[in-house]
């Protein structure tokens, strides 16, 4: 082999090597964002089994203290409690079917863009792609890349 043609080959080595550290650190930095359906259901169901026990607790507790709570007030911890567990929802959320609680259980979607983004589905009478949302005021590239990966359309 001559010389140029070995300086040619450990310059394409060079090369590969910082290319695949380059994908190496790419894929390394992207966040996960997306959970399987199958650990959602465990946990909204864990969430429920947590909530009737601590509704069943609380029950407990206004038993042994009839004094302190109303008849009301347990009924209402009950309600309360189960709401809590009805919360827990599945990802990734339909943008054509969604509520404005189910957005706003994803981080980064407040009240505000929730809300806007229901609104902007009623304007356009349906999404036919996530990346539209990137149309609407408040959602910025930023907001995006965090939300995407838990809607779908």
């Amino acid at each position: 082999m001559n010389r140029e043609s070995r300086q040619t080959m450990v310059l394409i080595g060079i090369a590969l090597i910082v290319i695949a550290a380059v994908i190496l650190v790419v894929s390394l930095r992207l966040p996960r964002v997306y959970e399987a359906p199958a650990q959602n259901a465990v946990t909204a169901e864990a969430a429920a089994v947590q909530a009737e026990s601590e509704a069943a607790g609380q029950l407990t507790q206004a038993a042994s203290a009839p004094e302190k709570t109303t008849a009301k007030q347990q009924k209402s911890s009950v309600r309360e409690s189960a709401a809590q567990a009805e919360t827990a929802y599945d990802y990734p959320i339909n943008l054509n079917t969604a509520t404005i609680e189910a957005l706003m259980s994803i981080d980064g979607l407040g009240e505000v863009r929730a809300g806007a983004i229901i609104e902007y589905r009623e304007h356009i009478g349906k999404y036919t792609s996530v990346e539209q949302i990137k149309d609407i005021k408040g959602i910025d590239d930023e907001i995006y890349s965090r939300v995407a990966g838990y809607l779908c359309v």
